[in-house]
């Protein structure tokens, strides 16, 4: 009971930080495409997809539940948004070997978000160019089955964002974990 009472009091706090979060303004920062989401699976689950993650888009909600793949998996999406904006994704993951013994498991994929059409304009509000903005995404992930209950996982991203003359770019290496706290019952991190 007591572990039950600390696990959703975590899980409470998680939910309101997150949130607080979310509410501030990103203003075109390198990245910020990334809250869109990756999978229909996960999507269509509200995002609630840390500690059940087990499919190729596991790379991006918990590296961890790639260890859970079963067989390779291959996922390409396109969704057209508004005024000349598209999100594109690819992604494959695949368990490291074949067997019932293999624990390991890895993925890549690449999202990238392209507006076009953009008309630039000088002081006086005459149009000149057309400019476009693209920001995208490139994922490399891993997964290792430690016991029955534990998984751990990394992914390395880098996210690089192009407007016009201006490039911005960065790197970041996430850890992951999903630990079962009893059959029907996990967590992730």
């Amino acid at each position: 009971m007591k572990r039950t009472t600390i696990l959703l009091l975590l899980l409470i706090s998680y939910h309101q930080n997150a949130g607080a979060s979310a509410q501030t303004a990103d203003n075109g920062l390198p990245g910020y495409f990334l809250d869109l989401g990756f999978g229909a699976r996960a999507l269509s689950m509200g995002r609630s997809f840390t500690a059940v993650s087990g499919d190729f888009s596991a790379m991006y909600w918990n590296p961890a539940g790639l260890s859970r793949l079963e067989n390779p998996e291959l996922s390409v999406s396109h969704v057209l948004l508004f005024e000349d904006t598209v999100y594109d994704g690819i992604a494959f993951a695949r368990r490291a070997s074949s067997g019932a013994e293999n624990r390991a498991a890895y993925g890549a994929g690449l999202i990238r978000l392209y507006t076009g059409g953009i008309t630039s304009r000088d002081e006086n509000n005459v149009p000149g160019a057309e400019l476009s903005d693209t920001s995208t995404a490139l994922f490399l992930s891993g997964s290792y089955r430690i016991s029955n209950k534990l998984s751990a996982g990394a992914c390395a991203k880098s996210v690089n964002r192009s407007f016009d003359d201006l490039n911005n770019s960065w790197h970041a290496l996430d850890a992951s974990a999903v630990y079962a706290l009893r059959p029907g019952l996990e967590t992730g991190v």
